[in-house]
């Protein structure tokens, strides 16, 4: 994906050096054919400068054959399969001021910037903080130097990211969508979903990311299935000749103590370049859920006090490698491997009062867990420069096992040796999933860019689910065949899509496409079933530039989404006598529409309003099975409306020292759900805010800070209600330049306000109230060490052709 810069960028320019085979970029006549950009970005005193928004367009308002690049940690940025000529280039940072200058391709440029309050040859802007921006199709989060997120996790740097909510199933939710977000590594989609994603989430070492995108109408080359919105993490570029790396260790103590060690290795010589990633965790973590069900129709309460103690063990390990075959093509692949070991027990006070007595009991219930995975991908990319075509072609392979064993016993509380009820299960979850995919770009007629691509992908799950009930006369288990079953899903999809990008004139430029995908499923459970659809897809983006000040934009999508795997896996998992979560293998897919309006001035006031509309969503809807069970099951269960407003204000307090970023974000949501026995229909106001300061160089000592902040006053998931939650956070880290060591401290819900509160929404046959607590008030300690050689450059970014099924595991 594109980066752009987070803030409006003040740059001043001290120096330009240009060098060219053919003489100087800015005075070179026009030559034939696709060249190169490149070139180095350097602070007066030659020191790199990392992370700048480098912009080049062929009109100096920015809107025709717009290309985008960053600088890399060398401070070096390269521009690619670029046609010869004539060109404005432009380059922009927080506290520096924005540099706009024509040049010439080919060429190389090296540009050396000072502060944006010095004069030339001054001082040199030492660290940049992370801001909130909206382009065209997306918002930018950077989060390079932030002393929130130093040391951290991805799921650190996401619950921090304006505009994200976490939901209480595992998904990560942008506000005013009421699906779940897709997330996407480096432009390619996770290999996880639900708890499992959380889980790997929470072992990828934020230090290595740049910015988090959240592209809200992504384009037609986006695979079906992102109607919630894209999360894309954007990690650090790699390399250049010779080794480097970094060593992260981290401690976070909260209710228990965390340590984890990761590192990243890259290396290059020549035609070959290969990085290396690993991870390890040990942790524990502690959850509470207390929950009130009152049933009017027989006049019965029961109340549920859940604790959850877990300790888990996560191992990560991925390597990619690149081999240069000509300067046209390149082939290469990678291997990644992810291991989860994770022990809980639960503890769980029981009572159950119906009119004439009540129940008091104890329930425990172990789960040991395990889960590995295997990936791969082999590549090929072919660019031609001359006639500035490309073309990708990925095969993907995915094995995924999971071994989930439960052993559920209740007690009477007052008999605590007298067994009152028991079960026990084990799931082998086997999921296969192979891919192969294929995209092309090339100029078109009438001065458009052309994008079309296809893929296939096959996919088997196999759901082997043993259930076995407690014979409370001889404290034995016995199978039982009426709850055992064995789940086999399969599916084919077959989907492509066509792009065509133009600039209609200096001012307004188009974007349009077409994506088709067509899905064969088999369920195979005690009988066979078929469900066969095929949906077109169609996406529009305009951009309209009023002037150097002034940006108008308007976009369009449809989309659907699939249900996970396991989303439609049928077998209950019980979490008390009267309450358990149970699957679906028959939730139809969301179908989705959805419109942007967006006007941005000067990038520092960004105003957008946006309507969607869902149907056939789906969620665990509470269901009550007659007369007091509670199921949590996967189900559609209705449509949705939302209109939401959104304003970003990006803004420097005091020039060069504290900077702040505020979002707002009202949602007006309309439910219409009729499942399960629950039908209403209503309007909710969500209203969002997310405060970032940033302060560096805190009296002079180096010492750089940041203080934030998020609320939300409710959110509406399928028949539940979330009241108000947010939380407030403080960071601070300092970097020791001889060793190249940075130490940082962060404290995250310092009021520990950021838990969940959850209603049903008003029907007549039960009601329920439940709070659930978990470890977000925390202190978090690390170190950061990088060393060997300190120059890098783009590592070839590779988009993997299974994209569109790895997040549904």
């Amino acid at each position: 994906m594109k980066l752009f810069s987070l803030l409006l960028c003040l740059l001043v320019i001290t120096q330009v050096k240009a060098q060219q085979t053919t003489g100087n970029p800015s005075t070179t006549n026009q030559q034939t054919g696709s060249q190169h950009l490149t070139g180095k970005i350097t602070d007066p005193q030659q020191n790199p400068r990392p992370y700048v928004l480098l912009v080049l367009a062929s009109d100096s308002l920015y809107t025709q054959d717009v290309k985008s690049t960053i600088s890399s940690d060398s401070g070096t940025y390269t521009f690619q399969n670029i046609p010869a000529g004539q060109y404005y280039l432009r380059a922009s940072f927080l506290g520096l001021k924005t540099y706009s200058n024509k040049i010439t391709v080919p060429g190389k440029l090296d540009i050396v910037l000072a502060d944006s309050s010095s004069q030339l040859n001054e001082i040199v802007v030492k660290s940049q903080k992370p801001t909130f921006q909206k382009l065209t199709d997306k918002f930018v989060f950077n989060v390079a130097n932030s002393t929130l997120t130093a040391g951290g996790t991805a799921f650190d740097v996401l619950t921090h990211t304006p505009l994200l909510i976490q939901g209480t199933n595992g998904n990560l939710n942008i506000a005013g969508f009421p699906a779940g977000a897709i997330v996407y590594i480096n432009n390619r989609k996770s290999l996880l979903s639900g708890d499992d994603l959380l889980t790997y989430l929470k072992g990828m070492p934020a230090d290595n990311i740049v910015s988090v995108e959240v592209i809200t109408n992504p384009s037609a080359k986006y695979e079906a299935g992102s109607s919630g919105g894209i999360i894309n993490i954007l990690l650090k570029k790699t390399e250049d000749e010779g080794l480097n790396g970094s060593l992260t260790l981290a401690d976070r103590q909260n209710r228990y103590n965390e340590q984890r060690i990761s590192g990243v290795l890259n290396y290059k010589k020549r035609r070959y370049a290969q990085q290396l990633q690993v991870s390890a965790t040990n942790s524990g973590n502690f959850y509470q859920l207390t929950s009130t069900t009152t049933y009017p129709k027989i006049d019965q309460v029961e109340y549920l006090d859940t604790k959850i103690y877990s300790n888990y063990k996560d191992i990560y390990a991925q390597t990619a490698l690149n081999y240069e075959l000509s300067p046209k093509t390149n082939i290469g692949g990678s291997v990644e491997y992810k291991y989860n070991d994770r022990h809980s027990r639960q503890h769980i006070t029981n009572y159950i009062h119906y009119p004439e007595y009540t129940d008091s009991l104890i329930n425990t219930n172990k789960e040991p867990n395990g889960n590995n995975m295997l990936t791969g991908n082999l590549y090929f990319k072919f660019n031609d420069t001359k006639k500035s075509r490309s073309l990708d072609l990925n095969l993907d392979g995915i094995i995924y096992n999971n071994h989930d064993y439960s052993t559920f016993l209740s007690y009477y509380m007052n008999k605590p040796s007298e067994l009152f009820n028991g079960y026990k299960s084990d799931v082998n979850q086997q999921i296969h999933n192979y891919s192969f995919k294929a995209d092309y770009t090339q100029p078109f007629i009438w001065k458009t860019t052309l994008e079309a691509g296809g893929k296939y992908t096959y996919t088997e799950t196999k759901n082997p689910y043993n259930f076995y009930n407690l014979n409370l006369s001889n404290e034995e288990f016995i199978y039982n065949p009426g709850i055992s079953n064995y789940f086999i899903y399969q599916e084919k999809i077959f989907a492509a899509y066509l792009n065509l990008q133009k600039s209609i004139t200096q001012k307004i430029s188009l974007k349009a496409g077409v994506r088709l995908e067509s899905t064969h499923t088999n369920n195979i459970q005690k009988e066979k079933y078929i469900n066969n659809y095929t949906r077109w897809l169609p996406s529009a983006t305009v951009n309209y530039a009023i002037n150097n000040n002034h940006n108008l934009s308007f976009a369009l999508k449809s989309d659907f989404n699939r249900p996970s795997f396991w989303q439609m896996n049928p077998f209950m998992t019980y979490t008390s006598n009267k309450s358990g979560v149970q699957g679906n293998p028959f939730i139809l897919p969301t179908q989705s529409i959805r419109a942007e309006l967006t006007y941005i001035y000067h990038q520092n006031y960004i105003f957008m309003a946006s309507y969607g509309k869902e149907t056939n969503l789906f969620q665990q809807v509470v269901t009550l099975v007659p007369p007091d069970t509670l199921i949590y099951l996967w189900n559609n269960y209705g449509y949705s409306r939302s209109m939401t407003l959104t304003s970003v204000i990006n803004q420097t307090i005091i020039k060069d020292h504290w900077t702040a970023s505020i979002t707002n974000a009202l949602d007006w949501r309309t439910l219409n759900a009729t499942a399960n026995g629950v039908a209403y229909k209503n309007t909710y106001p969500i209203y969002m805010l997310n405060i970032n300061n940033n302060f560096s160089n805190i009296a002079h000592t180096g010492i750089d800070a940041t203080v934030g902040g998020n609320y939300v006053n409710q959110y509406v998931q399928a028949n539940m209600l979330l009241k108000s939650f947010g939380s407030v956070n403080i960071g601070v880290s300092k970097n020791f330049p001889k060793p190249d060591v940075k130490v940082s401290l962060a404290v995250d819900d310092i009021f520990f306000n950021n838990y969940f509160r959850l209603s049903t929404l008003p029907n007549d046959q039960m009601m329920n109230n439940a709070v659930s607590k978990g470890n977000t008030r925390q202190v978090r300690v690390s170190l950061i060490k990088k060393f060997g050689n300190k120059k890098m450059k783009k590592f070839n970014s590779n988009d993997s052709g299974n994209q569109q099924e790895q997040n549904r595991i």
